[in-house]
């Protein structure tokens, strides 16, 4: 309530991963395209396009992870409307390793967020131009604050 004025707050959230589902990775500026949905109040998550769109206008949170196999490096970063606004490294020798990140942004109803791999996709050993995303360690969330 602002000044007195009740506001109806809407209900928006959603969670997706990739939790029995994969995507090979195989070009700069790919959309990862999150297929298992958790939640998805507010219907802004497509999961066809991996794009959230904005239902109404606020201030969301949003959070991604990143989960690579051994030997392969991937940068990927969270898009708002085609422009970078952050970005999260995962990468390992000898190991699984995840990287996330999370950022709070006002949004105008419309607004398109969705995370895809960086220009710059590099490994340590054997890159095959390819990278195979999987399991739930590969993430998007966001919700409406207020």
């Amino acid at each position: 309530m602002a000044l007195g004025v009740p506001r109806t707050a809407r209900k928006i959230a959603f969670s997706v991963d990739f939790n029995g589902f994969s995507q090979r990775l195989n070009n700069i500026n790919q959309i990862l395209v999150y297929k298992n949905v958790l939640i998805n109040h507010g219907s802004g998550y497509n999961a066809n396009t991996g794009i959230f769109t904005t239902p109404e206008a606020g201030t969301y949170a949003f959070f991604f992870s990143v989960q690579v196999q051994v030997n392969v490096r991937l940068l990927c970063v969270l898009m708002l409307n085609g422009k970078t606004v952050s970005e999260s490294l995962a990468g390992q020798i000898l190991d699984f390793n995840t990287g996330s990140n999370m950022v709070i942004l006002p949004l105008e109803k419309g607004d398109k967020v969705w995370v895809q791999t960086h220009s710059a996709i590099r490994d340590w050993t054997n890159w095959s131009g390819e990278v195979i995303v999987e399991y739930s360690g590969n993430s998007f969330s966001g919700f409406l604050i207020f």
